[in-house]
């Protein structure tokens, strides 16, 4: 790893993790926007740019405190359970891009199975996440 993005000088560190692919730039509670400083913020919208719509997220992370980087912009999704799926919706190219934070997946619970209950029908009503379940997050 080159020295300008090792974690002792930037305050984050690089994993690629998830239920899918997906870059998180982990941030020094201390420092949680850290990635948005150079080199790692110039890295971090690279990879959102060439990544863009292939199923592929970058995120950056500090705490429970969640942000998506979007080619270009950034969404704070606020505090994210990290058992929470989301799912990342754009129209078309350059329009607004919508997310939509999920319920937290059971420790209990298949994730296939879980995100099945939690799609939406073809009108766009979402379907069966749980009587105690107040519904899914949006950003925009």
């Amino acid at each position: 790893m080159p020295h300008r993005y090792r974690p002792d000088q930037t305050k984050v560190v690089l994993a690629a993790e998830g239920d899918g692919p997906r870059l998180v730039a982990h941030c020094d509670p201390a420092n949680p926007t850290a990635w948005r400083r150079n080199p790692i913020y110039t890295l971090l919208k690279q990879q959102a740019r060439a990544t863009w719509g292939t199923g592929m997220s970058v995120v950056a992370k500090a705490g429970l405190r969640l942000w998506l980087i979007a080619p270009d912009e950034d969404i704070d999704l606020g505090d994210v359970d990290p058992r929470s799926p989301f799912r990342i919706e754009q129209a078309k190219e350059g329009g607004p891009i919508e997310v939509t934070v999920l319920p937290p997946i059971p420790d209990s619970d298949d994730v296939e199975a879980h995100l099945a209950r939690c799609a939406r029908t073809p009108d766009e009503q979402r379907v069966g996440c749980g009587a105690a379940d107040l519904g899914p997050l949006h950003f925009r």
